[in-house]
């Protein structure tokens, strides 16, 4: 099902939305390390990352990842780490509770999800607004919050979908190097 160095594999993947192509026909290993998705508006990238991620069920083919069928496999979502593009954010809490929250999600105890989701503020650089509502930030912040969210668990992989967009040229440079370090 997977090469030695592939930790993502699609086969023969198809995805439709009634008459509409989502995604047609795409054969892709991707191997540990930093992979971009380029393509134009509606080219089927985030509707890719979806079924990697086990979020939709593929109309046609296969995707696993580490070994793991991503439609029916449970165990690779320990490892996986979502940054969607839509805004699926809770707004009444705050950014240090959006995150802690999701990282107990993964299995750890209130105390230690508290401890890797302030770790995981601190990477993305958002701490001055740690105790702010998610409502009272910009755009740029909220991405931070979810890539906060994303990486708290320590995935092994990491799916991010226009995770820059919002972000000021100081927080992409940041992240660009933080996803640089990640990789190693």
């Amino acid at each position: 099902m997977m090469t030695e160095q592939a930790i993502i594999v699609a086969k023969n993947l198809s995805k439709w939305y009634g008459d509409v192509r989502g995604v047609l026909g795409v054969n892709v290993e991707i191997p540990k390390g930093i992979t971009g998705l380029v393509g134009s508006n509606a080219a089927g990238k985030t509707t890719l990352l979806h079924l990697m991620a086990g979020l939709l069920r593929p109309s046609q083919g296969d995707v696993f990842v580490l070994g793991e069928n991503a439609f029916q496999g449970t165990q690779f979502r320990r490892q996986l780490g979502l940054c969607p593009q839509k805004e699926a954010l809770y707004q009444n809490i705050t950014v240090l509770e959006f995150v802690s929250i999701l990282t107990e999600l993964h299995g750890f105890s209130p105390k230690e999800a508290r401890r890797r989701a302030i770790e995981a503020i601190e990477k993305v650089r958002i701490s001055h607004k740690i105790h702010q509502k998610i409502e009272t930030l910009s755009k740029g912040m909220r991405q931070c919050a979810k890539l906060a969210q994303a990486i708290a668990h320590n995935p092994d992989i990491l799916l991010l979908d226009e995770v820059l967009t919002g972000c000021d040229p100081l927080v992409k440079h940041h992240l660009k190097e933080l996803f640089q370090e990640m990789a190693k």
